[in-house]
């Protein structure tokens, strides 16, 4: 029980005094030597060594699970590498620095910039993963990269430099109106990149369902229209075959009526015609008959 309770002192002892060697790691990793952000530049310059600045919030979905990244990635034997060639520092909560500067395209969360010893932003981001939130890093492999860059920028001249955040600036400008939308919608969702991306996906997936919902009713039209337009035909074929009907009719009882004129025309005609002297012979001797018939 004694060896117990002297092997738990030893242990708390031991993880107090590391804690107290990194005071300011809030969560990154005891093993890099974390400074305090007001200490950064005045450091940086001392040792001639640009900045590696992480901005971060304790209540950030993004923020937490970029501290178990950097606790359990497999390339986090680079980074520590990398960080004894930097000045290293983040930032918690109000601790975020309020210069312009450390925000050039929103204050969302998390963001990672590197500087040069002065504390100015050198031309390294990560917008071909993400670009509306350009200093988003989400992936040691990412952030590695993004310190070899910057590593290269302090050991070029300076004209390489320029050129770099000549063309950043560039690339700015043209994703400017994007970028101010990312931003509201940034700020709507609490500045957190995932919740931001999350809206992003579900506003497409609503505007897709709307989409859907107005070519399917546009197909109902159609094909209300298309009813409608064949019933139209249907009551169009039975009006020309009524009417032609109605013709025939008309035409039969136009020949017929002919006819009847033309046979009575000719009976008239029959009529008129002059007897002979046989018929008339004939009409009186058939008179005389009947009225000898009469007169019996």
């Amino acid at each position: 029980m004694r060896w117990t309770f002297l092997l738990l002192v030893s242990f708390l002892a031991v993880a107090a005094e590391k804690k107290d060697k990194n005071p300011h790691s809030h969560g990154f990793g005891d093993d890099i030597e974390w400074v305090k952000w007001d200490n950064a530049v005045s450091i940086a310059m001392d040792l001639d060594k640009p900045i590696f600045l992480l901005v971060h919030k304790t209540w950030c979905g993004a923020c937490k699970a970029l501290k178990t990244t950097f606790r359990v990635s497999t390339n986090r034997g680079d980074l520590f590498k990398l960080s004894e060639k930097f000045v290293m520092t983040n930032t918690e909560d109000d601790e975020e620095p309020e210069d312009e500067e450390y925000a050039p395209d929103g204050r969302y969360i998390p963001r990672i910039f590197f500087l040069d010893k002065f504390g100015k932003r050198l031309p390294v981001d990560n917008k071909k993963a993400y670009p509306n939130n350009q200093y988003y890093y989400p992936q040691i492999n990412d952030i590695v990269k993004g310190m070899k860059k910057a590593l290269e920028l302090v050991e070029a001249p300076e004209e390489k430099q320029e050129d770099e955040k000549s063309a950043e600036e560039n690339d700015v400008k043209i994703g400017e109106k994007e970028e101010k939308v990312e931003e509201k919608s940034e700020e709507k969702s609490g500045g957190c990149p995932h919740a931001a991306k999350a809206k992003a996906k579900k506003e497409k997936e609503q505007k897709t369902k709307k989409e859907k919902k107005e070519a399917s009713e546009d197909g109902k039209k159609t094909k209300k229209e298309s009813a409608k337009s064949k019933d139209e035909g249907k009551k169009e074929t039975k009006k020309e075959e009524k009417k032609d009907k109605k013709k025939t009719e008309e035409k039969k009882s136009s020949k017929k009526s002919s006819e009847t004129k033309k046979s009575k025309k000719e009976e008239e005609k029959k009529e008129k015609k002059p007897k002979t002297k046989e018929t008339e012979k004939k009409e009186k001797k058939e008179k005389s008959k009947k009225n000898a018939k009469t007169e019996l």
